[in-house]
């Protein structure tokens, strides 16, 4: 049986190596493992939040490290991200757990030596982490918040030169936040109350979207695909300003409109 750790390194791998979309890999792997409850939540963590503070935690290993990362194979590589993600941004896992779990993920991946290694470097970093300093803020605004906030720095610097400073670290803080999941009702099927109530009896909380007329905020699941509601198709995740488009465009009878968005997802 493999652990939570082990399945969100599988996630990890893949999108590192083979640029497979995360939601898509993620959403596979867990179907195939049905993990429970409270460890999809722990993978889903594991493996979005190694994915958004990347740039952060690279800076980090190679500060540490005596290998660049690039000479690493793709498990190492991913084995020392999800550990320094541990170490550095989830308080509520001990230090010692997040080194232990990641050399027994370098023994199975890896060699002895390899898990040496790793250990050597996540030790160091959990020894030193309050010594880690980022560039200033004064002398490298750019590397400072692209750092801070695991933003790229080509787009912190063209923030900078556009919004200012103080508008700059406002928007990654707002990127940086959870967001809550947003679905919109299919109305050929249901009116919004009618799946409101539908999903409040399936044990969610529901609100309705303040922007998007058929749209509901959802809260209180753990397994989305085992909703009925989902699996009679009477909604579909996505995103209040998805669900806007729709009301802008406005398509009147006899339009032609072409669709331009052909990246997976739900606009």
């Amino acid at each position: 049986m493999k652990t939570g750790r082990e399945i969100a390194l599988q996630v990890l791998k893949e999108v590192d190596e083979n640029g497979a979309y995360a939601n898509i890999a993620l959403s596979h792997i867990l179907e195939q493992y049905r993990p429970a409850p409270l460890d999809r939540r722990f993978i889903t963590e594991l493996v979005y939040g190694t994915i958004k503070a990347r740039n952060t935690l690279d800076w980090i290993i190679e500060k540490f490290s005596s290998r660049p990362l690039a000479k690493m194979t793709v498990w190492v590589r991913n084995v020392l991200r999800m550990g320094v993600y541990q170490l550095w941004y989830l308080e509520r896992v001990p230090p010692s757990a997040a080194c232990n779990e990641a050399v027994n993920l370098t023994k199975r991946y890896g060699h002895q030596g390899t898990a040496k290694f790793v250990n050597g470097v996540l030790r160091t970093v959990a020894r030193q982490k309050a010594d880690i300093r980022f560039p200033s803020l004064e002398e490298d605004p750019v590397q400072h918040i692209a750092l801070q906030f695991s933003h790229p720095a080509w787009m912190v610097e063209r923030w900078l030169a556009r919004f200012g400073r103080e508008e700059t670290i406002r928007l990654c803080q707002a990127n940086n936040e959870t967001p809550r999941l947003s679905v919109r009702a299919n109305t050929l099927k249901i009116t919004r109350a009618a799946l409101k109530a539908a999903l409040e009896k399936e044990g969610l909380l529901v609100e309705e979207s303040h922007w998007a007329p058929e749209g509901l905020i959802l809260d209180g699941f753990s397994a989305l695909g085992q909703l009925a509601a989902l699996q009679e198709g009477l909604f579909q995740v996505q995103d209040e300003s998805s669900m806007l488009v729709a009301h802008v465009l406005d398509p009147q009878p006899g339009e032609f409109i072409i669709d331009a968005c052909g990246a997976p997802g739900g606009k």
